[in-house]
């Protein structure tokens, strides 16, 4: 099994996102360290400070499924524009305690070859640049005793490699995953959380008072 890169610190998301950098795990820009094959970074947008308005019942509601034992995939469902990254954001910042081996986010939004998705998630844990043939078997085997939950953002536009998460998740008992798109992945036992449109102010009744 391939291990993660040397100097490769190993923090996730959870130490990072609530100051708004990027996420502390990756390699540093400057280092010579080798890479996955692809080279799309795991950017974290930053988290707005002051709590996620109007969205209250919709992060108790997911956060309440990420944490039932039967729950290893849960896909949060959206058009464009609702908000399912912000929410997976927060949650990821809210639940950080509770993954002893960390919370990754991983943005999809630049890739658009499904093939790259797991060369970017290889990335985003250090590992190092191998052959195409066993990455996925070395990744399986790096998660496969760690409590982690990985946040994948904007999978819809590469929905083709959900039966490659389907199987690191079958390998890896304590790996949850938290993915935001815009359709489902139709993997077995996903779980699908549709967030609905923020609810508008009555702005008359509020005038009213």
């Amino acid at each position: 099994m391939r291990k993660p890169a040397p100097g490769h610190n190993g923090r996730s998301l959870h130490h990072s996102v609530g100051n708004g950098t990027a996420p502390a795990h990756l390699p540093d820009e400057e280092s010579n360290e080798p890479r996955a094959k692809a080279s799309h970074q795991a950017g974290t947008p930053a988290l707005p400070r002051g709590p996620l308005l109007g969205r209250a019942e919709c992060l108790h509601g997911i956060r309440a499924l990420l944490l039932q034992q039967h729950v290893g995939l849960l896909t949060l469902t959206g058009p464009g524009g609702v908000g399912k990254t912000r929410i997976a954001l927060q949650v990821a910042a809210d639940l950080g305690d509770a993954f002893a081996d960390g919370v990754y986010f991983v943005a999809l939004a630049p890739i658009r070859t499904p093939e790259l998705v797991l060369d970017t998630i290889a990335h985003t844990f250090g590992i190092r640049e191998i052959g195409a043939d066993t990455l996925e078997a070395d990744v399986r085997a790096y998660l496969c005793n760690k409590q982690t939950l990985l946040v994948l953002d904007n999978f819809e536009q590469v929905v083709a490699a959900a039966p490659m998460v389907a199987r690191l998740l079958q390998g890896c008992p304590q790996l949850k995953m938290l993915i935001t798109s815009r359709v489902r992945l139709n993997c077995y036992h996903e779980h699908e959380y549709t967030v609905p449109p923020l609810q508008l102010p009555d702005l008359k009744a509020m005038a009213a008072l």
